[in-house]
């Protein structure tokens, strides 16, 4: 639908410049006219109130469609209920704008002519206060009550306007602006740098220049100049301040290269101090959401949004903001760029409130499945849309409709997702038949252009990036197997041909999206194959054998580095117990087959299948695990779950984990991986 062109999709700071500019030269040509108080035009005027709506809904109307109204009463009303001005503001501007007009009125009737001045003459003063209700005074009550009311519209003006500018001045210490002078000498600014904490001075001394004069060869307008040095050294002061100053030092660097002469993220930083200081600080804890930023600068303006403070939401309320975001686009690519664009602003807020501690590792890994779900179904929902209407309804051999299932497996279907995992997934249909429509194909072919084109939606990159990466090699015969495959096909693949390993992968099966009923019907199916054959002496043997072939070939520790996932004692480990268990006593208990591990783990205790010891040894060293494993993706930007003594880097992970130095850390990894190792040793009668 064509919409009034006004607002842009993302927040444009560069309004609050541009009227501000426009003002001013209003306010010049009257101080130059010289004459008396101007309602409209003058300070605190009607003008005033009128830009101040004005810019909010140019900053904001492209995220909040409701605030784009003409009439300047109705506005108000719409920023009180969008809660981008207080109610106090709103009832303030409100009355002062109606007071302001009904005075430029009189002013009109008495002079008979355009004008917003106030007479000069007691006379004509006495008869509007008059016409206003108010008592006579040769214009001195009225004179009190407009300068009251033009005060207080003017604060209201200048603390949007203005405030933003001053604040930042005022925070700078003098220390460290004089860095800032070009003539200041280089031995004394390496001086300063070396106090403020940077251990590598000269380094930091040019990405100092590139803050203050910005990238070399970027075409910077007048303005965006103007904002750079504008907000250099308040950046530089909070870089001083952060945790890691050289880290955030260096991702500031990246970061406003990147950005190169975008005067409106230069001003949206400008104009909101909380954002530059939530910035520094993630790029002086986090290289995940450093990189992350860098590739994806435009998201900063979420920092804005009470959106980023949540740190849960529900499946539900993340699939209406996406259904919002989606609304109005009908071409492929900006459909795909739409989804790709909500996706990284929810890892932002992830991130943001797990580096802030809000939300633990479990929490994480529930939000980004969730994600991960509703990405999925999308993508279903596009492709089945965009395939049948090219050939038709899939229909089974007896004419019913054919279902559609995306299984999760792996991390996916166990809902353990972390920053940066692939989905593991099988693709499944309900029967062979073929398409009834403008051009028939088969049951078969059609699912596997549909699995294709939901691979396509999901993992290819545009120029907002990608969604996720899918892996199928969970699929029955790997990747040597088609992409898709039938329920029945399914069915006799795991009766015939499946080893136990592929009996144990399946312990993590769960409907991820596509047709719920069908999906639910398929998980039913595959625990029943799970628990179709007792699990023998033998199937024990090579669980543990596979173990410890990827403890061998894959974990490489020694001495000095550890791995917290496929190392002795690591969260495979905990995972292979669990596991065992289930597929040992899953016959006879079938609520055991529950995809997440710790919930499963939770299961076995109340079963009596392991003492509450043994349990709570698994359950708090695969919780501690975890918490590693994540710190190593959000602060280290690592997919590997290895930790080494003599990395550079080790101090600022052990930082985040709360650890005094590495030797403590490292001596806490160890216990709890021989107290792992102990039990899973007890549970396969090793």
């Amino acid at each position: 639908m064509i919409e009034p062109f006004g607002s842009g999709r993302y927040l444009d700071f560069t309004a609050i410049d541009e009227i501000k500019g426009m003002k001013e030269r209003i306010d010049l040509t009257l101080l130059k006219k010289g004459e008396g108080i101007d309602v409209k035009l003058g300070r605190g005027g009607i003008r005033e109130i009128e830009f101040f709506v004005q810019a909010i809904q140019l900053i904001k109307g492209g995220r909040d469609p409701a605030i784009r109204e003409r009439n300047t009463l109705k506005a108000l009303e719409r920023l009180v209920e969008g809660r981008h001005i207080t109610e106090e503001e709103g009832a303030f501007l409100r009355d002062a704008y109606t007071f302001l007009r009904t005075v430029e009125h009189r002013v009109q009737i008495i002079h008979g002519r355009q004008t917003h001045t106030l007479p000069a003459d007691e006379r004509e003063l006495s008869a509007m206060e008059r016409g206003l209700g108010l008592t006579p005074s040769g214009g001195r009550t009225l004179i009190e009550r407009l300068e009251e009311t033009m005060e207080g519209v003017h604060g209201i003006y200048e603390k949007l306007f203005y405030e933003p500018s001053k604040s930042l001045e005022r925070e700078v210490p003098r220390e460290l602006l004089a860095v800032f002078e070009e003539a200041i000498p280089e031995d004394e600014a390496l001086e300063v740098l070396g106090n403020c904490g940077f251990k590598d001075q000269r380094g930091a001394l040019a990405k100092l220049r590139l803050l203050r004069e910005g990238p070399p060869f970027a075409h910077y307008s007048m303005r965006a100049r103007v904002l750079l040095k504008k907000i250099a050294p308040f950046l530089f002061s909070r870089i001083v301040s952060s945790p890691d100053p050289d880290m955030a030092l260096t991702s500031m660097e990246k970061f406003i290269t990147t950005i190169g002469a975008r005067a409106t993220l230069l001003s949206l930083l400008a104009e909101n101090r909380e954002v530059m200081e939530i910035l520094v600080d993630l790029f002086g804890t986090s290289s995940f959401l450093s990189r992350f930023l860098i590739e994806h600068p435009e998201i900063v303006d979420s920092f804005i949004t009470e959106d980023m403070g949540r740190g849960i939401k529900t499946r539900e309320e993340m699939e209406g903001e996406l259904e919002a975001a989606l609304e109005g686009e009908d071409d492929y690519e900006e459909v795909l760029n739409a989804m790709r664009r909500y996706r990284n602003t929810e890892i932002l807020r992830i991130g943001v409130n797990d580096i802030k501690g809000r939300i633990g590792p479990e929490d994480v890994s529930l939000q980004i499945t969730s994600l991960a779900d509703l990405c999925l179904q999308k993508a279903f929902e596009i492709a089945w849309k965009d395939l049948t209407l090219r050939y038709g309804e899939p229909l089974t051999g007896d004419g019913k409709g054919a279902s559609f299932a995306i299984l999760g497996m792996g991390k996916l279907g166990g809902t353990e997702l972390i920053y940066g995992s692939d989905l593991d997934v099988i693709f499944v249909y309900s029967r062979e038949g073929e398409t009834k429509g403008p051009k028939v194909i088969s049951g078969h072919e059609f699912f596997a252009k549909l699995a294709q084109r939901i691979i396509s939606i999901i993992s290819i990159n545009t120029s907002e990036g990608y969604l996720f990466k899918v892996d199928t090699r969970l699929r029955p015969s790997g990747s040597a197997g088609p992409i898709v495959t039938s329920l029945k096909a399914f069915t006799l693949y795991h009766e015939e041909r499946a080893q136990v390993w592929e009996r144990q992968a399946l312990l993590k099966v769960r409907f991820a999206a596509g047709h719920r009923a069908f999906g639910r019907e398929a998980v039913g199916l595959a625990r029943e194959l799970i628990l179709q054959r007792p699990l023998t002496r033998e199937d024990e043997l090579e669980i543990n054998r596979l173990r410890m072939r990827m403890e061998r070939e894959l974990a490489g520790e020694d001495e000095e580095r550890l791995d917290i996932k496929l190392g002795m004692g690591g969260m495979v480990d905990i995972e292979f117990t669990v596991q065992l268990l289930q597929l040992r006593h899953g016959r006879e208990r079938r609520h055991l087959l529950e995809p997440n591990t710790l919930k499963a783990l939770g299961i076995i205790e109340g079963e009596g299948l392991l003492d509450p010891g043994r349990c709570s040894t698994l359950r708090e060293a695969y919780r501690f695990f975890r918490r590693v494993e994540n710190r190593l993706r959000i602060v280290e930007d690592r997919g590997e779950s290895v930790v080494s003594f003599n990395d550079p880097d080790l101090p600022r992970l052990v930082r985040a984990l709360g650890y005094r130095d590495g030797r403590t850390f490292f001596r806490e990894c160890r216990a709890r991986k021989e107290a792992v190792r102990e039990v899973y040793r007890e549970v396969f009668g090793l």
